[in-house]
């Protein structure tokens, strides 16, 4: 599916600490009237990865997501118990709950955000139905950027 492919293309970049779209090209790709459409489908996308991730019902996402989380925990504890006495397993379970509570999270508002902000300085002087459904959408975003998470209470 095409929406799928565009969330793991946003899903790519963002897991890699990266924005989807370079932050040198925002000022002048938001000023591009005919960038308008791909722009605001990059932003959707990378809110649409935060949703994914949450995802309970099929694709059950979330669920396949923890149980690779544990999974991998599982396989620390038993290295930890048979070489070495380390709390490897503590420091994954911090640091997994971090990447996502955290770190993709802030990856993903200051990429939305960014571009978001390039988007009203091109646009908002504007004028025309196209200006307005641009200006409209990216409100639309930013309001959903505040309620952004990513349910990690299964992770264990």
């Amino acid at each position: 599916m095409l929406v799928f492919r565009d969330i793991n293309a946003a899903k790519t970049h963002l897991m890699r600490m990266r924005n989807p779209v370079d932050e040198k090209r925002w000022r002048t790709e938001a000023e591009n009237v005919d960038r308008a459409d791909y722009l605001l489908a990059k932003l959707k996308a990378s809110i649409a990865v935060i949703h994914y991730l949450n995802r309970v019902t099929t694709p059950n996402a979330n669920g396949k997501l923890a149980t690779i989380v544990n999974n991998i925990g599982y396989q620390l504890a038993y290295a930890q118990q048979l070489w070495n006495k380390v709390a490897i397993l503590q420091f994954w379970r911090e640091w997994v709950k971090d990447l996502f509570e955290v770190a993709l999270i802030n990856q993903t508002r200051k990429f939305v955000e960014g571009l978001i902000k390039e988007m009203r300085l091109a646009w908002a002087p504007r004028s025309g139905e196209t200006a307005k459904k641009v200006l409209e959408t990216v409100e639309i975003m930013e309001a959903e950027l505040e309620h952004l998470s990513i349910d990690t209470s299964n992770f264990h």
